[in-house]
Formats: structure tokens, sequence, C-alpha cells
């Protein structure tokens, strides 16, 4: 073997592990996301806050059920905001395929990753500065729905 290709088999190396992070990395700001709004439901239940009785006898939710109870019960419309609801759905999804799949689109998931470019059998590809992003809109969101809870919890409880 040459010291080319030995160069060029550990450069494929890091850039495969470098892939595997950036999906590690979905798993783990989505997982910041959805422990949030698991608090802040939580907070919610405990303040009597949540009205809808099916919704209060759950443990947890998942983002839409989450979006309705928030605009519902607590004024706060995360769907208002198309763009960054949109990239957390993505997120979302791409989460799931990760964490359901192996990072790869499958038939079960394939209807939901097509309308965000995915194909079926193919891989979950992100580039480097999707993780960015991604911290960059779960923050923001949290951020804002904190500042939100807050003043509708001064104005009602």
């Amino acid at each position: 073997m040459t010291r080319g290709e030995l160069f060029s088999a550990e450069y494929a190396q890091v850039e495969t592990l470098q892939s595997l992070n950036r999906l590690f990395a979905v798993v783990l700001v989505y997982g910041m996301l959805d422990w949030f709004l698991f608090l802040l439901f939580e907070d919610a239940k405990r303040l009597r806050l949540v009205k809808s009785v099916d919704i209060k006898k759950n443990r947890f939710l998942d983002l839409k059920r989450y979006a309705r109870m928030l605009k519902k019960d607590l004024n706060i419309n995360l769907i208002e905001c198309q763009g960054t609801y949109q990239a957390l759905n993505r997120l979302r999804a791409i989460r799931n395929a990760v964490a359901h799949h192996g990072g790869w689109v499958h038939s079960e998931n394939e209807k939901e990753l097509r309308q965000f470019g995915f194909r079926e059998h193919g891989p979950i590809e992100l580039s480097e500065g999707e993780f960015r992003t991604n911290k960059k809109i779960v923050f923001l969101t949290c951020q804002t729905l904190a500042r939100q809870y807050d003043e509708f919890v001064r104005e009602n409880a």
C-alpha cells in the first residue's frame, strides 16, 4: 500500500466519523428541545394551566401535540413562525430516522422525509453547517418559549 492510499483510507475514515457525529448531533439537539418541552409541559400541568383532560393524563407529548397544547392552553403559537416550526419538524423527522432506522430513509419514514429532499433507501446526509443551524434554531425556540411562558404565567397564575 502506498502512502497516498494510506492517507486516502484515513481521510475516508475521518469523513465517515464526521458524518456519524453530525447524525448524533441531530439526536442530541432534538433531545434538548424535547426535554425543554417536557419540562414546560410538566410545569404547566403542575400549575393547572393545561385544561384538556386527555392531554393532562399524558406523561409526555410529541412535537405536534406540544404545539397544539401550547397554542390552546397557554396562547403560545409555536406553529405561527412557519420557518421555525418547519425546521423543527425536519429536525424531528431526521432524528427519528437516525434513532429508529440507523440514519437511513426507510419505507416507514420515506413519506415524511421526502418533503425534506430525502429518498427511500438512501442515507441521511447532513452538511457540517446544519448542526450549527439546528442548534441555533433549537436554542432560539427554547428561549422564545421560555419568555412567552413566563409572561403567560405572570399574567394568569
